[in-house]
């Protein structure tokens, strides 16, 4: 599931309020789950992995949810698609680690 585009849609319908950056930044995100931009492309399986691992193997540990498993809110889910989905075309990198990443001669 593309979170980043389905969160979008409920922020671009007012379902969602969020302020104006918000609601431009996840437009952006979601016309580039579809595009090559920049050389960057949306790898829909690296980003599902992080929140796989996270409502499978994290479990709260204080409260009244004590032990039970982690559930992500949408926006959280498209958080984490928005950071680790986008990878370099050539390389794999993460748009975001590759940037601070000095490059290889």
């Amino acid at each position: 599931m593309n979170c980043i585009t389905e969160y979008n849609k409920k922020i671009q319908s007012g379902e969602i309020a969020t302020s104006r950056r918000v609601k431009a930044v996840y437009a952006r995100l979601a016309a580039g789950t579809n595009s090559n931009q920049g050389g960057y492309v949306f790898d829909e399986a690296r980003a599902n992995r992080p929140i796989e691992f996270i409502e499978q193997f994290c479990k709260h540990s204080k409260g009244e949810w004590a032990g039970q498993p982690v559930r992500l809110e949408l926006f959280q889910k498209a958080f984490i698609q928005a950071l680790f989905g986008f990878v370099d075309a050539q390389t794999g990198l993460r748009q975001y680690l590759g940037k601070l990443l000095p490059r290889r001669a």
